[in-house]
């Protein structure tokens, strides 16, 4: 009888030692819970867009670049916001992908004004306020999260606003596709 009491006690233990450690692993589920590694992606340079209670797809996407690639892609970004806000549009139309390009001409088209990407986009831009226009960029971007050929450019621009620019690698070069930037949450 004895022995009988030993076994339902140790059962009883290892069932109790069992389930506090799917306590543990599971966290108590409150929102002011830390953020776990599979949260903030292990430490990855896109976790500083994370914000708790907010979501963010665009820093969960595919997966953290090399800083290679980083250095690549923000390279074009600069170009591409510098060109934007200077007026260069051939300079920002070289920065951008075919499909953006196709996009312009076919709205210039549409409208019986295409004479190229540099002229039909100056021709778009300009009923536009040039702070429209502005460069947020303000150094190079801090993480790119890539999937196949496409990804997300993100920073910290001015005045401690967050953004993404959506890009695509095309001839193993990474170009701008999208011509305004977005604002993170």
């Amino acid at each position: 009888m004895v022995g009988t009491a030993s076994k339902k006690v140790a059962v009883l233990i290892i069932i109790l030692a069992l389930a506090g450690l799917l306590l543990v692993a599971c966290g108590s589920g409150s929102s002011s819970s830390p953020r776990t590694s599979a949260d903030t992606g292990g430490g990855e340079a896109s976790s500083q867009f994370l914000v708790a209670g907010k979501p963010n797809k665009i820093a969960r996407f595919g997966q953290e670049a090399t800083a290679a690639e980083r250095e690549a892609a923000s390279s074009v970004l600069e170009q591409n916001l510098r060109a934007r806000a200077a007026g260069d549009w051939a300079k920002q139309c070289s920065s951008l992908t075919a499909a953006i390009v196709a996009g312009i001409k076919e709205r210039a088209s549409n409208l019986g004004i295409e004479h190229g990407c540099a002229k039909d986009l100056e021709t778009e831009a300009e009923p536009a306020p040039k702070s429209v226009r502005v460069d947020t960029l303000t150094g190079p971007i801090d993480a790119l999260r890539v999937k196949g050929d496409r990804g997300y450019a993100l920073y910290h621009g001015k005045h401690g606003i967050d953004y993404a620019m959506p890009m695509r690698k095309e001839d193993d070069t990474w170009k701008v596709a999208a011509e305004v930037t977005t604002k993170l949450p």
